[in-house]
């Protein structure tokens, strides 16, 4: 346990109920890779890249998404899907390689946001 002795004034109490996370309307956005790291999946069996995406241009610039992107899976209709998200990735950077998911950071692009239940 860690002891905090904070108080918080009015202010701060009332912007913390406000809802600064509303869902981001499905539509394209710009926005660029700013975070990427792989993870292993909870069944200790697979990995997935995960990316955090930061829109740059528009009504939402500043907000974050995220997406995993799957790269190894015993599922191989799983495998071809990242792949494929991958390829896209790639394409919308202008690379035909890359090595380091770092060589996806900082490059503008355009995505698509769906939203699904």
């Amino acid at each position: 346990m860690a002891f905090l002795d904070i108080e918080f004034s009015a202010e701060e109490i009332k912007a913390a109920g406000e809802n600064r996370f509303e869902l981001i309307p499905a539509g394209n956005y710009i926005a660029q890779i700013i975070k990427s790291e792989i993870k292993v999946n909870k069944d200790g069996l697979g990995s997935r890249l995960s990316l955090q995406f930061q829109i740059t241009d528009g009504e939402k610039r500043g907000r974050t998404l995220f997406q995993d992107v799957t790269l190894k899976n015993a599922n191989e209709t799983a495998m071809k899907i990242g792949r494929e998200q991958l390829a896209q990735l790639a394409r919308a950077c202008g690379l035909t390689r890359f090595q380091d998911s770092a060589q996806l950071h900082d490059i503008e692009m355009q995505i698509k946001v769906s939203i699904r239940e």
